[in-house]
């Protein structure tokens, strides 16, 4: 049997995300529990009582304040082209490439949860593991321009496109050259003609093509997209190992009680599971709720 890889898991937080923080953070680790993950947040501006209470909960766990030099680049690009503004803390992940001397180095949004072990995911030689975006699963690929899905077969194409909400480097991928070829990127000529919402997940896509290794989705399940990988793959959000609420509706801003919810027809509900998560990991603490 190999041994578990030395780990770092990374993560972008801000003071209204930290319960999302708390719930992957606490799933990863029990279904890892052979894992000495080294926890990393990328922040902007957690407050000192969002600091104090992740620090609680993990006692390990190290703050990175954005640098200087990604924080320009987003200061430049948000002044030239205003509608990244509300965006750019999605930017962060770039950060991710600072951690060095890793055997492997995962990225994960605060979005997301475990529902079982990714060691396959973790012991794979790829330089890079992820999970195909709606335009892989429907086979469009994307524009590399606009990053549209592409519709005409002429258009110049990314046809592995992966959702950047996972993502599992080879420590050897994590490098300053890689960093500063990320930050070059944010560079409003480039962006001007980006036709998504999408922010981190192009650079990563611009950057790494080419060295992914597509896993399915249940790796990394688009809640936003379930009926679309249903329906390309079969794969349910019951039977995934990651569930990823992507989009803008976040468990931790639902109602407790918001009335009926999404449920499958065997009446697993993602939102459900997600606050079970959560309060196991806030009993654990012995936080208040």
């Amino acid at each position: 049997m190999s041994r578990p890889p030395r780990l770092s898991l990374v993560t972008v937080s801000s003071d209204d995300f930290v319960p999302g923080t708390i719930a992957m953070l606490h799933s990863f680790s029990v279904f890892h529990p052979e894992i000495a993950a080294d926890f990393v947040v990328i922040h902007d501006d957690l407050s000192p009582r969002s600091i104090n209470r992740l620090t609680a909960l993990f006692p390990t766990i190290a703050f990175r304040p954005v640098s200087r030099d990604l924080r320009e680049r987003l200061d430049r690009l948000c002044s030239e082209l205003p509608e990244f503004t509300s965006r750019r803390r999605r930017f962060l992940s770039v950060e991710t490439m600072l951690s060095t001397g890793y055997d492997k180095v995962l990225f994960c949004d605060s979005d997301i949860i475990f529902q079982g072990s990714i060691d396959p995911a973790l012991q794979s030689i790829s330089p890079l593991v992820c999970c195909g975006d709606i335009a892989f699963l429907d086979k469009t690929g994307r524009d590399t321009v606009t990053f549209s899905k592409a519709t005409h077969s002429a258009v110049p194409r990314l046809m592995k496109t992966f959702n950047a909400g996972l993502m599992v480097f080879n420590g050897d991928l994590c490098i300053e050259s890689n960093r500063a070829a990320l930050l070059s990127a944010i560079n409003p000529k480039r962006w001007k003609d980006i036709a998504t919402k999408h922010t981190d997940q192009i650079l990563f896509n611009w950057q790494f093509n080419g060295l992914q290794e597509i896993v399915g989705p249940e790796f990394n399940y688009l809640l936003g997209h379930r009926d679309q990988i249903r329906r390309c793959t079969g794969a349910r959000a019951e039977e995934a190992r990651v569930l990823h609420f992507n989009g803008p509706q976040k468990p931790w801003l639902v109602p407790s009680s918001p009335g009926p919810t999404r449920q499958s027809r065997s009446g697993f509900d993602p939102l459900q599971e997600w606050r079970r998560v959560y309060d196991a990991a806030i009993r654990r603490s012995g936080e208040d709720t």
